[in-house]
C-alpha cells in the first residue's frame, strides 16, 4: 500500500513539474498509458457468460464511440469539455444495474450514452479511491482531521503553483474587474484580506480571484507573507467557507447537520478542489462554467485521491446520483481495463436481451 501510495505522489509530482501552460487535457492524455483488451470478437452469449464475475463493489461500466472505426482503449480524453475533474467517467455495476441492463436496456438511473457501440467494463480497487456515501458523508477523514487541513492546505500551493506568470497572469485578470471589485482588492493589507475574502460571495469564481489578488498582493509584492503563511491561512478560510453552503438555505448543499462534522470532509475537499480550479486559466473553448477541469484533477491527485465513487448522492452530477471518475496523471494507473465489448444492451432487443438474461446470466437470478 505504501509503494502505491508513494508511485501516486510521485505521478501527481510529475503533471506540477511541467511548465504551467503545458497542464491540460493534451498532456494528461500523454501521461497516462491507455489500456486495450478487445473482446469485440465475442458472441452476445459469450459476452454474457464474460460478466458473470465482473459486477459488483469496484466494478464500473462505461459506454464509449470508436475512433476511426477502432476499437476504443481505456484512456484519458485529450479533450476536456465539462467543468467537473478531467478523467476516466464510469457508472457503478451492481448487481441491480446489470440486471437492469438486460432487462430494462438502461441503468436504473441514467440512459446517458447508453447507444454507443462500445462498453468497458472497468475495475477501480484502489487504496486511493474515496467513496461517497448516498447521504453526501465518507469516511475517508473521519479518524484523521490534521490530515484534511494539510490536504486543503496542499491544494492551495498547487493551485498557486501552476499560474503561468503569476504576477503579469493576475495583473491582467484583476484589471479586467470592475473597478469598484479592483479597487477593493487595491485595498487588501495583512489585517482585512481574510475579511474582504468572507465578502467575496459564493461563488467559486469570485473567491478564486478574491484569492489570487491577495496573494499577488501579500506573496508576490509586498513580500509580508510566506507562501507557507499565506497557504495556511488560506486553507483554514476555505475550510470555514464550504461550511456556509450546509447553513444557507439557498444552498442546494443545506444541511446544518453537516457543518465541523469529520464525514462530509470528502465532500468539502470535492468543492474546494472546484473553486481553486477557477485560479488557473480556462482551456475549455466549450460553453458552461469557466474553471479548469484538469487542474481540477491534479489537485485532488496531488493529495492523493486517485479516484472518486459517488454511491447516489449527485455529487459529481446531479443528473446522474451514481457515478466514478478515475484520475490518470501517470502510467500508474488506478484502473484496469477488464473488457471492451460490443453493445449488446443497445444493439439487441428487448426479447433478445430477456433470452439472454434466462439462458447465459444465471447468475444474476
Amino acid at each position: 500500500m505504501l509503494k502505491d501510495y508513494i508511485k501516486l505522489i510521485l505521478e501527481a509530482q510529475r503533471g506540477i513539474m511541467y511548465p504551467p501552460d503545458r497542464i491540460d487535457s493534451k498532456l494528461q492524455s500523454q501521461l497516462s498509458t491507455p489500456q486495450s483488451n478487445d473482446k469485440t470478437d465475442l458472441s452476445p452469449e459469450e459476452i454474457a457468460k464474460d460478466l458473470s464475475d465482473k459486477f459488483g463493489a469496484n466494478y464500473y461500466i462505461s459506454f464509449v464511440k470508436g475512433y476511426k472505426g477502432q476499437v476504443p482503449d481505456v484512456s484519458i480524453n485529450p479533450f476536456s469539455m465539462y467543468a467537473t475533474p478531467h478523467g476516466i467517467y464510469t457508472y457503478l455495476l451492481t448487481k441491480k444495474n446489470l440486471t437492469d441492463l438486460f432487462l430494462k436496456q438502461r441503468l436504473g438511473y441514467v440512459d446517458f450514452a447508453m447507444d454507443r457501440p462500445y462498453f468497458h467494463i472497468i475495475q477501480i480497487d484502489s487504496p486511493n479511491k474515496a467513496v461517497l456515501n448516498p447521504d453526501k458523508t465518507s469516511n475517508k477523514y473521519s479518524n484523521d482531521t490534521d490530515q484534511y487541513f494539510e490536504d486543503i492546505q496542499e491544494m492551495v500551493r498547487v493551485s498557486l503553483m501552476s499560474l503561468p506568470n503569476r504576477a503579469s497572469y493576475i495583473t491582467n485578470k484583476l484589471n479586467r474587474l470592475p473597478y469598484s471589485i479592483k479597487s477593493k482588492y487595491n485595498k487588501i493589507n495583512t489585517s482585512n484580506y481574510i475579511s474582504i475574502l468572507y465578502r467575496s460571495g459564493h461563488r467559486p469564481s469570485h473567491i478564486a480571484t478574491a484569492i489570487e489578488a491577495a496573494y499577488k498582493k501579500l506573496c508576490i509584492d509586498t513580500k509580508e507573507l510566506s507562501l507557507r503563511e499565506f497557504t495556511t491561512s488560506i486553507a483554514d478560510f476555505l475550510s470555514k467557507k464550504v461550511n456556509q453552503y450546509y447553513t444557507s438555505r439557498r444552498s442546494t448543499d443545506y444541511n446544518p447537520k453537516a457543518k465541523d462534522n469529520k464525514m462530509f470532509y470528502l465532500k468539502n475537499i470535492y468543492r474546494i478542489a472546484e473553486i481553486l480550479s477557477y485560479i488557473t486559466p480556462n482551456p475549455k473553448k466549450t460553453a458552461g462554467r469557466r474553471n479548469d477541469p484538469v487542474r481540477r484533477s491534479l489537485l485532488l491527485h496531488s493529495i492523493g485521491i486517485d479516484s472518486i465513487t459517488d454511491a447516489g448522492s449527485g455529487t459529481i452530477h446531479d443528473k446522474q446520483s451514481e457515478q466514478a471518475f478515475a484520475i490518470n496523471f501517470g502510467p500508474h494507473s488506478s484502473v484496469k481495463n477488464l473488457g471492451t465489448y460490443n453493445n449488446i444492451f443497445a444493439q439487441l432487443s428487448k426479447k433478445e436481451l430477456e433470452e439472454l438474461f434466462i439462458e447465459y446470466a444465471n447468475y444474476l437470478h
